[in-house]
């Protein structure tokens, strides 16, 4: 019972606070930051304060990025010209309204109304606990790279070229490198001062980043675990219209919304099982506690 209910605090949602519009850098997302990652960055508060710390809160999987690509898809955007709104809640009212005779007629008649059901869920938890990290702030922000082509926010696509330090130059200038040398034995830069060709720590920042439930190979306990295939979230389509106002057939938009179906699964499956992991650590950084404050 009380692990349900730490689960369900890890799925709430949060919104923006007298710190900050942003969900991911509100006083109670820096607290979580600064008791879960005590360890590996810190457990002060004010070093999670995006102005003067030197991490700040970012939200791993995004919402907005797969409901702009829906609207896009709608025919109404493209000979209307519509505006597509910048915010998700005005996004998701514009997902809630589509027509099933909007789209062209799919073997399973469910998936629009799972689709505007799994956008209602996502929007609810993409700003949720089970949904933030602490990333390093520097010259080039690593989140923001995230959010430009060719990732577009996908976590998988981005967190494989971050094992492979692709590309190096990118992820890995020397502002960058203390943080991740945090994570495990392994250095960015060598004695000639060149950067290195792998990241050493991966498995490391993966396990201290919480973020196992982002691959299929899963650690369920073994130390062997590498994390080398993520979940898909990324769209396979080169088709899917992150950017573009142009009229598209039915074939292209069958494939473009089945993808998104599918994105949205795995989305809520990944966090909804963060949630759980986190909800167990909490109990075992809460025992840590009462055993230190018993034995003083």
């Amino acid at each position: 019972m009380e692990q349900d209910k730490k689960y369900n605090e890890f799925l709430k949602e949060i919104k923006g606070d007298k710190l900050s519009e942003d969900p991911d850098h509100t006083l109670s997302a820096r607290e979580f930051y600064a008791k879960f990652w005590k360890t590996s960055l810190s457990g002060c508060i004010l070093d999670y304060d995006g102005a003067v710390g030197n991490y700040r809160g970012e939200t791993i999987i995004s919402f907005n990025t797969m409901a702009g690509c829906l609207i896009r898809l709608l025919p109404i955007y493209f000979d209307r010209g519509l505006d597509l709104p910048k915010v998700g809640n005005e996004r998701l009212d514009i997902i809630r309204k589509i027509d099933d005779g909007e789209f062209p007629s799919f073997e399973d008649d469910n998936l629009i109304k799972r689709l505007k059901c799994n956008f209602d869920k996502l929007y609810l938890r993409y700003h949720s606990l089970a949904n933030f990290m602490p990333l390093v702030r520097g010259d080039v922000h690593i989140n923001l790279v995230k959010g430009r082509v060719p990732y577009h926010d996908f976590p998988d696509v981005f967190f494989s070229d971050l094992k492979k330090c692709e590309p190096k130059r990118v992820f890995y200038n020397k502002v960058n490198a203390k943080y991740f040398e945090r994570f495990g034995n392994w250095k960015a830069f060598n004695e000639q001062n060149a950067l290195q060709s792998s990241f050493g720590g991966w498995k490391e920042f993966v396990e201290l980043n919480y973020l196992q439930d982002f691959f299929k190979d899963e650690d369920n306990g073994k130390s062997s675990c590498n994390y080398e295939n993520p979940i898909a979230l990324a769209p396979k389509s080169e088709k899917m219209p992150y950017r573009d106002r142009k009229k598209f057939d039915d074939a292209i938009r069958k494939v473009c919304i089945e993808e998104i179906d599918a994105f949205l699964e795995n989305a809520l499956a990944i966090i909804e099982n963060r949630a759980k992991r986190l909800a167990i650590v909490e109990s075992e950084i809460n025992a840590n506690i009462d055993e230190n404050n018993n034995t003083r």
